[in-house]
């Protein structure tokens, strides 16, 4: 019986290392994103450039923030990328001329999306989401904005609300895919 185990000691060593290696072998390769967040798409393309924009509905828990008969607005949007294969952006909102204001924000695929607050009306609105997709030739986008505004004075009060929009690319020149990975 010593015979057999003393047999089979080395052989049980020898299994151990093997599966060590093979485990250590199997480990992540440092491509993907941390672990519980995705890794962000590339760029549909180069989203720069003047949009008109078309707000096209506005709901809120508060009379004082839906205009009556919720007429449209529309303003222009300026969205700036530093390349087409970047997912940085900026957005420069001019619709209130007094405090046009920049928000950072980020592109995923064909997703659009930033947050911020500026000064509106006597108070402050705060975008908590603005969630756009591009369309394919990212000469159209459509999406909602998720806001709350406070009023200063004269009279303290706040609300919350949606507003839907749309958005079409001054000059219509269609967006430059991004290079290709490795390139």
């Amino acid at each position: 019986m010593n015979r057999f185990e003393s047999f089979f000691k080395p052989l049980m060593w020898i299994m151990a290392i093997v599966m060590a290696a093979v485990v250590a072998g199997c480990g992540g390769g440092g491509d993907s994103a941390p672990a519980g967040r995705a890794a962000a798409a590339a760029p549909i393309g180069d989203v720069s450039g003047t949009w008109a924009i078309v707000e096209s509905a506005i709901t809120a828990d508060q009379p004082q923030c839906a205009p009556p008969g919720n007429p449209p607005a529309n303003y222009p949007l300026k969205v700036a990328q530093a390349t087409p294969a970047t997912n940085a952006i900026t957005v420069t909102d001019a619709a209130n001329p007094d405090t046009p204001t920049d928000f950072s924000g980020t592109i995923n695929g064909d997703k659009l999306s930033w947050s911020g607050s500026f000064a509106e009306k006597g108070g402050t609105t705060t975008y908590k989401s603005v969630d756009i997709t591009v369309g394919a030739e990212c000469t159209t986008f459509a999406g909602t904005t998720t806001w709350t505004y406070v009023q200063d004075a004269p009279a303290t009060f706040s609300c919350t609300g949606t507003t839907t929009l749309s958005g079409t690319k001054n000059g219509g020149a269609t967006c430059t895919p991004p290079p290709a990975s490795g390139s």
